[in-house]
């Protein structure tokens, strides 16, 4: 996928501007495009052309088609772009919620002259759970490549060998993890941080735990399988998932009772995939019925050839 054109959604004071960087100095500044909002003097100006003023994704595709570029970039929601880009080439990085809040204050303290408190920084809607409010709308385990910020040069291995792209490292002290008292919040502060970004936590918990798994399989030379399932009303298990540059659909083991029940093939259509410009135009799905007394919670699903269990999401 060395050719690929990339998708990336800059979460603020998540290590990408280091990300971004290291593509412009590798390729060149002409082969990132940016979008960083209308009153941003970095958006690229024909971008803002078709996206701010003239407001259409029709022609942006079409430009997009026909502009030799390596990635596109900014401070926008990952649902913005989805529909223009195969889910497969969107990568974003994450980082530790409370240090990447007080991170971003410190910013808007240096460079945007903000006169407020961290309290009142902190309480502003636009800064509560902004993490999940960028990546809303987009299942965590179907983007092609998540990083994590606290482990960024282990990201970047993975990133690199992914999509055959040998970006560097630019910075090796990007923001190790730290606790409240490390980040100067009295206890009162960092318990209210915690509640209102509750959302933030759960997605950074989630990450962390799929980055981890990524790895292992990633030193294992075994691929990574995108994919999660759930369990609907009717005891329906329904679930997707597929491979980076792989068109041949997954082998799905179901287990439980701690033992194979069915095999599957993930070539069912998904309309929520197709609508995200998932691999194979949608038909990643499976779905099967399961006996009523099978609790939801103790079935995998599990890629047949990695044995890598895909996420349950219990609903």
């Amino acid at each position: 996928m060395a050719n690929s054109k990339l998708y990336f959604p800059h979460i603020p004071k998540s290590a990408g501007t280091s990300f971004r960087n290291a593509f412009e100095n590798q390729y060149g500044t002409d082969k990132v495009l940016r979008d960083y909002s209308a009153s941003a003097p970095e958006t690229t100006p024909n971008l803002f052309d078709v996206i701010y003023q003239d407001q259409d994704f029709y022609a942006l595709k079409r430009k997009l088609e026909t502009i030799d570029f390596k990635l596109l970039a900014g401070h926008f929601p990952a649902a913005k772009y989805a529909k223009l880009f195969p889910l497969e080439n969107m990568v974003t990085f994450v980082r530790e919620p409370i240090a990447r809040l007080v991170s971003e204050y410190k910013h808007f303290v240096r460079h945007r002259n903000y006169k407020g408190s961290l309290t009142e920084f902190v309480r502003k809607p636009e800064n509560i759970n902004k993490q999940a409010r960028l990546l809303k709308n987009l299942p965590i385990s179907s983007i092609g490549f998540i990083g994590v910020t606290e482990q960024y040069q282990t990201s970047l291995e993975m990133f690199s060998h992914q999509y055959d792209i040998n970006i560097p490292l630019l910075n090796k002290n990007i923001a190790p993890k730290s606790q409240g008292s490390d980040l100067g919040l009295s206890d009162s502060l960092l318990e209210e941080i915690k509640k209102i970004n509750a959302q933030d936590l759960l997605l950074y918990a989630e990450v962390v735990e799929l980055h981890d798994k990524r790895y292992q399989l990633f030193q294992d030379s075994l691929p990574y399988t995108l994919g999660q399932f759930h369990i609907s009303n009717g005891h329906i298990l329904q679930g997707w998932a597929y491979q980076i540059g792989i068109q041949t659909p997954i082998k799905i083991g179901i287990h439980w009772e701690g033992k194979l029940q069915h095999q599957l093939v993930a070539n069912k259509y998904n309309m929520l995939m197709d609508s995200l410009n998932s691999p194979r135009a949608g038909h990643i799905g499976f779905n099967i019925k399961v006996p009523e007394n099978v609790e939801p919670s103790s079935i995998l699903c599990i890629n047949q050839d990695t044995l890598q269990p895909l996420v349950n999401r219990i609903s």
